[in-house]
């Protein structure tokens, strides 16, 4: 496991199929993101409805005063398509953007972002740690 990403296996999760057919084909996350979102409301961070994305699914955890969200995605061999759950290893990260002319006018600095994503990325680490269901491994 890296300091930016977080990497694990999970019983827990299983693949919609009509995940493939609603946008670009082998990129899961859904689930994933729909267990985090709930996770952290319950913890009372604000999560709203993950957006599907071309590499995996983004939940969206506040726009002001700069958009602070969490990836959900996954890896797995492709040469073992179509995936199963069992085929897939899962990855969090998380991320701060804003423009730098919002950043200008709302005096936010990098460094502000940094911390917000790093404050953001280490409850989702104990958040996934703390599933019995979830088995951490290295990023493959």
């Amino acid at each position: 496991m890296d300091d930016a990403q977080i990497w694990f296996r999970s019983s827990l999760f299983v693949i919609d199929p009509d995940e493939d057919s609603a946008g670009n084909p082998h990129r899961y996350g859904k689930a994933l993101a729909a267990w985090l979102r709930s996770k952290l409301i319950e913890q009372g961070r604000a999560a709203e409805e993950a957006i599907e994305e071309d590499w995996g699914w983004c939940l969206p955890c506040a726009e002001q005063p700069f958009a602070l969200w969490i990836g959900c995605g996954h890896a797995f061999d492709p040469r073992r398509l179509p995936a199963t759950s069992e085929d897939i290893i899962w990855t969090c990260f998380a991320a701060a953007e804003a423009g730098w002319l919002k950043r200008w006018c709302n005096g936010i600095s990098r460094q502000d972002m940094d911390a917000a994503a790093a404050e953001l990325f280490a409850q989702v680490q104990r958040i996934i740690a703390a599933e019995p269901a979830h088995r951490l491994v290295e990023s493959p």
